[in-house]
């Protein structure tokens, strides 16, 4: 649905001349990309207005956005699919953002960080199969993902002290965590998908 709709606005601006001939799939491909980006988004607004966690949504996904950035992640085969992950992570972290004690948030931050960071130091980044890396963009994202994660990390840190700031820390180290999970999961998709090729 999502592709065809991409095409279609494409094939609208080639023929309003907007767009040349040459440029459609480009142009539909970045379209694609538009259109999945903006239902995700309001995938993620709904689950969180219908949730009553606007807020703590707002410090998961945008430590998870900016991490996944740098270090990649997993990609679903299909749009249903990643809206589907999407729906399962953000109603399971609603719950969680919601019912986790107060005694256990520094306990859920520290590990978190902790996890995460090694996770990203150990294989940070993953490229997709689609869209190689060479090794100077490798560097660059290696080096922009450990910067981020530090921060994080630092931010999570002095958050955890206060009493005011403490729940908000564990919101935005689960987003990291959740990049850096997403990511290891990417690297054994990548691994079975060799497996298979060898087989």
């Amino acid at each position: 649905m999502i592709a065809k709709l991409a095409k279609s606005t494409a094939y609208f601006f080639v023929e309003k001349q907007v767009v040349k001939k040459e440029d459609e799939e480009v142009y539909a491909y970045g379209m694609e990309l538009l259109y999945s980006s903006i239902l995700n988004i309001a995938l993620a607004v709904i689950i969180a207005i219908i949730t009553n966690t606007v807020y703590p949504t707002v410090a998961f996904l945008t430590t998870f956005i900016v991490t996944r950035q740098y270090i990649g992640g997993y990609h679903a085969k299909t749009h249903l699919g990643c809206m589907s992950i999407s729906t399962v992570v953000l109603c399971c972290f609603a719950v969680l953002s919601r019912y986790i004690p107060a005694e256990c948030e520094v306990w859920i931050s520290m590990l978190s960080v902790i996890l995460s960071n090694f996770l990203i130091l150990k294989f940070a980044p993953v490229e997709h199969p689609n869209k190689p890396l060479s090794g100077k963009e490798k560097s660059k994202l290696r080096k922009s993902g450990i910067i981020s994660t530090f921060t994080v990390f630092i931010l999570v840190l002095i958050m955890s002290v206060f009493t005011l700031t403490r729940r908000y820390g564990m919101y935005i180290s689960m987003g990291q965590f959740t990049a850096s999970t997403a990511m290891l999961c990417e690297i054994i998709k990548h691994i079975r998908m060799n497996n298979n090729r060898e087989d």
